[in-house]
């Protein structure tokens, strides 16, 4: 039975470029690399995972089954990436929130990033061991029965005292009202139920399962030094930066006698909705420059962990301090004394 495509190979590689081409106009040169290379990687782990279901698919009702050409698939598939293309678009367009979204996405605070940060600082603090050989395996696979979550299981301290550290410094970090990032540092485990009797044993384990779960969703981890060095530079104008320039596009003038009456129009496309503030009910695009994208860095800064090595540990602290903007202004000397011409010690203007 022949597959329905819903889109050429073709329409799918335009796609892909475009999204490439988005991700050269990003404002942040660590989200330009960043976004280039997860938009690369989710395509080609699209095709590997495809490829690999139709290898182990013999028959050939399971394969029209379970093909990742189904319509179904190419739906969310197609809707996937037109998601990723209109977010690269209006965070270029200059909507903040898009924007923030993005550059959240490539320095690790959410997202796919965020998660193999996640691994490697349980991996360095000794707490996640690598399961490589069969012995390793078989420990995990002794202890308990095998449970992760049962009662003795301890969470890492490393994790706790990062939990502890950002839940003190939730003031600043829930600026804008977001509770992704609100954590607990402590498992809270009930020890009757609603009808009075001890918690059950799975009941106990599902409740760690679920801190644990929500810690992974909510923390927020300690960056790489090279990247913490360049956020921290862009944030105090240290960074060489310039806005992006788009490449205009080259239209094509439309002949004389191709133009269409009013009438035409109004038979062809309807009536046309004059001057409203209709796109920008939501949000509105802003000029990216240099002004508007510190605010952004400085939440991204504010949501980055500072490490100290001392000699109990690794000690993490949050940036409290917001940058404070300077207001300046430039007098010449001989016009100082006139600068207050005609206004009274209150500020009010003297009688004529």
């Amino acid at each position: 039975m022949p597959v329905t495509l819903l889109a050429p190979p073709e329409a799918w590689r335009h796609m892909l470029r475009a999204t490439l081409r988005e991700c050269t106009y990003l404002p942040d040169p660590i989200a330009k690399s960043y976004m280039r290379q997860y938009t690369l990687d989710r395509y080609r782990n699209k095709i590997a995972f495809f490829r690999s279901r139709e290898n182990h698919d013999p028959t050939p009702s399971v394969r029209t089954e379970n093909n990742g050409t189904s319509v179904e698939r190419q739906i969310r598939l197609r809707r996937s990436a037109k998601s990723l293309l209109s977010l690269l678009k209006r965070a270029n367009e200059g909507y903040k929130r898009p924007l923030e979204r993005v550059l959240m996405l490539s320095y690790g605070r959410i997202g796919a990033k965020k998660y193999k940060l996640f691994s490697a600082f349980l991996r360095e603090t000794g707490m996640s061991k690598q399961l490589v050989t069969d012995k390793d395996v078989r420990e995990i696979l002794a202890k308990d029965g095998g449970h992760k979550f049962s009662d003795n299981w301890q969470p890492p301290p490393a994790l706790v005292s990062l939990l502890k550290t950002q839940q003190q410094s939730s003031k600043e970090l829930l600026s804008d009202r977001t509770t992704r990032f609100r954590v607990t540092a402590q498992v809270k485990i009930p020890e009757l139920t609603t009808c009075l009797k001890p918690t059950p044993k799975r009941r106990r384990e599902r409740i760690r399962q679920q801190w644990y779960n929500r810690s992974k969703f909510g923390i927020l981890l300690p960056l790489d030094a090279a990247e913490m060095e360049i956020l921290y530079r862009l944030l105090h104008g240290t960074f060489p930066w310039k806005a992006p320039v788009r490449r205009k596009k080259i239209t094509q003038p439309c002949p004389a006698d191709e133009k269409i009456s009013p009438l035409e129009s109004l038979l062809f496309d309807g009536p046309q909705k004059g001057v409203s503030f209709d796109s920008y009910v939501v949000e509105r695009p802003h000029r990216v420059t240099r002004r508007f994208m510190q605010r952004i860095w400085e939440k991204i800064y504010h949501r980055t962990p500072l490490v100290q090595n001392t000699a109990k540990g690794p000690r993490y602290t949050f940036p409290v301090h917001r940058r404070a903007p300077r207001l300046t202004l430039a007098v010449k000397d001989e016009e100082v004394r006139d600068l207050f011409d005609g206004v009274d010690e209150n500020g009010r203007l003297k009688n004529a």
